[in-house]
């Protein structure tokens, strides 16, 4: 598979995921900064990758990208700060078939 029709796969599932359908996803788009995908959309997007793409997500740290199904985003001193997950790592993650790992 190319690419180019990974990525059409993946901006598909990400439209199906975020509430903010019209909202452009590009290869730098954030999946939570940009897209407000966390928790449980979050968990189904790894697990769709690992079905779809052969991923490895044994090994995803997904409360390092987004907050975590059922757990607030505030911490005690105010946001916290997640690592980056954008398109690019996602599509990286189907050419390498391990999840991001930052």
């Amino acid at each position: 598979m190319s690419r180019d029709e990974a990525r059409e796969r993946v901006v598909a599932k990400l439209r199906e995921l975020t509430f903010l359908k019209d909202k452009p996803i590009a290869d730098d788009t954030e999946v939570y900064a940009d897209l407000a995908i966390d928790g449980d959309d979050l968990e189904d997007l790894a697990r769709w990758m690992a079905q779809a793409f052969g991923v490895d997500v044994s090994r995803a740290e997904l409360g390092r990208f987004a907050p975590e199904a059922g757990k607030p985003a505030l911490g005690w001193f105010g946001l916290r700060a997640y690592k980056s997950l954008t398109v690019t790592d996602l599509l990286d993650a189907v050419e390498t078939r391990r999840w991001p790992s930052r």
